[in-house]
């Protein structure tokens, strides 16, 4: 009869620990497939994401590229600007290099005149 009991109390011990490793197995499991769906649910998140990046991208790439080429259009137009900045200044100094020689030919006809007039003013008093 003791024999019978304790075969039966080690059966029970053991449906016992069975079933809490059914229960702690099935807890596992359980965890492991929610952590893989809820990865799996941030991937799909992220890829939904995916195409409205993409086209943000382009679009920022489409606006970058309008505005290099807005860029190219003012540096070309500034170095025509400074080339005709720079074309007026070599005018401007050739001008007034031809102004003073021209203002120093006055003078020299000028004091050519005035010596010629007071010849003649000190030939008429003679």
């Amino acid at each position: 009869v003791r024999a019978a009991a304790d075969a039966r109390a080690q059966a029970q011990a053991a449906e016992h620990a069975r079933v809490e490793f059914e229960i702690h197995g099935t807890a596992s499991a359980r965890a492991q497939q929610a952590s893989a769906e809820k990865a799996a649910l941030q991937s799909k998140l992220q890829a939904d994401k995916l195409p409205a990046l993409a086209a943000t991208c382009e679009e920022l790439r489409s606006q970058l590229g309008a505005s290099r080429a807005t860029l190219d259009v003012a540096s070309a137009e500034l170095a025509a600007a400074k080339g005709q900045l720079a074309a007026s200044v070599r005018e401007r100094a050739s001008a007034e290099a031809q102004h003073r020689m021209q203002h120093g030919m006055l003078a020299n006809v000028t004091t050519e005149l005035r010596a010629q007039g007071s010849l003649a003013a000190a030939a008429a008093q003679s």
